[in-house]
């Protein structure tokens, strides 16, 4: 998630339509949108998104928090009251996709999407066919970029372990449990107890 934003901001994204129209999002309409966002005097929907979101040098690029803030549904639904729709489909894609692969419980509160993978399993497996769609369509400073590969393998292995347990009589996924967070956390907790 962190490289998608990443390309983004270094050398943009052109997205190629199937009628051959292409709708390019870099660093430079995602500054234009912030600060057309913040008019004197009104609230701001965008408030969450400041420099440090745009300018991330370092070790701020490997935190994914302010990346899915940079990719979130708030972000795409400024751009299509912006009159862009077709750039916030592309970010309202990311975000969708993201909320599919970072199921916590069963049930979320307010994203239909964040609940486990079956409980809404059409809109969930929609979001992920998109994705993939999208991955297709998609260049970064008009080349093909690794990270890529990893996106649409990991969907399609959710979408092929989903239909295999779905088999078995499984009702959901809490797909946050299949990625490298869980592994990271047990290493932290047992280098906390024994040190290095």
């Amino acid at each position: 998630f962190q490289l998608f934003r990443n390309h983004i901001l270094d050398s943009g994204a052109e997205w190629t339509h199937e009628d051959g129209s292409v709708t390019r999002v870099g660093k430079s309409c995602l500054e234009e949108l912030r600060d057309k966002d913040s008019p004197e005097g009104e609230l701001s929907k965008l408030y969450k998104i400041n420099d440090d979101h745009l300018y991330c040098v370092g070790p701020q690029r490997q935190r994914v928090k302010p990346a899915v803030q940079l990719l979130s549904s708030s972000v795409a639904n400024a751009f299509r009251e912006a009159g862009e729709p077709e750039k916030g489909e592309l970010i309202q894609t990311i975000d969708s996709w993201f909320d599919v692969f970072d199921s916590r419980t069963q049930f979320h509160r307010s994203k239909q999407l964040k609940n486990g993978l079956g409980v809404h399993e059409e809109q969930q497996v929609a979001a992920l066919h998109k994705m993939l769609n999208l991955m297709e369509n998609i260049t970064f400073g008009g080349k093909l970029k690794p990270f890529m590969k990893g996106i649409v393998s990991s969907t399609k292995s959710l979408l092929a372990l989903w239909d295999d347990l779905k088999r078995r009589g499984w009702s959901h996924i809490c797909t946050y449990n299949l990625n490298q967070d869980i592994l990271e956390l047990f290493f932290s907790n047992i280098r906390s107890l024994c040190g290095a």
